[in-house]
């Protein structure tokens, strides 16, 4: 990609403008730079690409809000990303976090609507509140296996999502995690999960099936508004359901064996045997 200016970055002041209308531009950290203050690029609407050198470890918040042109974003060794800190950049398609990265903050990515991938490092372990809010165009997600809590409605209205992969670490689940994710087709919540909010999947249009292993109390409201949920498989050893829960989704709940194929095999079970449980598990 070509770039009609250039910009060195030489104070740590806010930038309020780089380029003229309608240009494409760039900017040049320079090595002694360790931290991008607050609002640094917020509303630099010429922004189209950033590279930052290895020497910056820290982005605060709202650093490229409303950083409308921005496309290509480049942070090999940042530590810390600030809240909203790029907040409505409508224009990112993807980016790579770096491995030192510990927490995604609160709207990081908020509103990012051509967001389509993003690569979450192993050292992740939390996802903040509405942090990828109406990331319309994210359509799968794997979180990394350091992940254990994610925050109130941090994928809510992620409307072309339609996987996400919620591994073994994970314990925490908050409110309206995700919410109004209307592509999404079905879940599955670890056993590792202890607590698991309100409305988590509220207004899931296309969600059809889920699978639960975990044994934390079930919230009447998990599934509200979900016309096309069929089934909720829950595990033998999960089976810890609020009164409510199952007056709600009494015809719905499938009751299923948690044994995974090596145990069934220790068990003594034939393949034939085997064979059916797992039938039996998919209906």
């Amino acid at each position: 990609m070509e770039y009609k200016e250039q910009y060195t970055y030489t104070e740590k002041e806010q930038i309020k403008t780089i380029g003229q209308e309608g240009s494409n531009c760039t900017v040049e950290i320079p090595s002694n730079i360790t931290k991008l203050p607050k609002f640094n690029f917020c509303a630099c609407e010429n922004l189209k690409a950033i590279n930052l050198p290895e020497n910056v470890k820290r982005i605060c918040e709202s650093a490229f809000d409303d950083c409308f042109s921005l496309e290509i974003v480049i942070i090999p060794s940042v530590e810390e990303i600030g809240g909203s800190a790029f907040y409505n950049c409508e224009s990112l398609k993807s980016i790579i976090l770096p491995d030192k990265l510990t927490n995604i903050e609160e709207l990081t990515f908020g509103f990012c609507t051509n967001l389509k991938n993003i690569v979450i490092p192993d050292s992740v372990t939390c996802i903040g509140e509405f942090a990828f809010k109406y990331c319309t165009s994210l359509e799968k997600i794997i979180l990394p296996s350091s992940i254990t809590q994610i925050n109130t409605f941090a994928f809510t209205n992620c409307l072309a999502l339609k996987e996400i992969i919620i591994p073994e670490s994970v314990k925490i689940i908050e409110d309206n995690v995700f919410s109004f994710c209307n592509n999404l087709s079905k879940i599955n919540i670890p056993a590792s999960v202890e607590t698991i909010g309100s409305s988590v999947f509220a207004n899931c249009d296309n969600l059809e099936s889920a699978t639960i292993k975990s044994n934390c109390k079930l919230k009447f409201d998990l599934f509200q508004n979900c016309p096309n949920l069929k089934t909720i498989r829950i595990t033998q050893e999960a089976y810890n359901l609020s009164p409510s829960f199952v007056d709600k989704y009494s015809d719905k709940i499938k009751i299923i064996k948690s044994k995974t194929l090596d145990e069934l095999v220790d068990d003594g079970k034939s393949l034939r045997e085997i064979s059916q449980i797992l039938k039996d598990e998919e209906r």
